[in-house]
């Protein structure tokens, strides 16, 4: 995706390669939930609350790729500061969700603070697009 800045800041449009890194995304990301419990448990028998974990993790590889696509579309048009205000709103939530969720539900709540961070980073960045 860091590919897309430069073309971004001279106004081309790369919507054949963003729907195809979407694509890859979004097939690493069921590949990743449903091999994770099969995979894990054969690499590391160690860790076996990990494998939720890596579920849970997984689903924040879609908001984080299409922010990472609207943070190219912001700073390409020379407007860092609504990039800047989305990270701001994603390290908030994270920070937060990690002190509530993380007391409460261990290592499942920070990573879901995480998830919850990343969307409400997309989602900003989406409107403000």
């Amino acid at each position: 995706m860091q590919y897309t800045l430069p073309h971004n800041a001279v106004s081309t449009k790369n919507v054949k390669l963003k729907k195809f890194a979407i694509s890859i995304i979004s097939i690493i990301t069921v590949l990743s939930i449903t091999t994770a419990p099969i995979v894990l448990p054969e690499i590391f028998p160690e860790f076996d609350e990990s494998i939720q974990v890596v579920q849970i993790m997984s689903l924040a590889f879609i908001p984080s790729s299409l922010s990472i696509v609207y943070s190219s579309q912001l700073l390409g048009t020379e407007r860092s500061k609504i990039v800047l205000f989305g990270t701001i709103i994603g390290i908030t939530i994270i920070i937060t969700g990690i002190l509530v969720l993380g007391k409460d539900y261990g290592l499942v709540g920070i990573t879901t603070s995480f998830i919850i961070a990343k969307i409400a980073e997309f989602l900003f960045l989406h409107i403000k697009k």
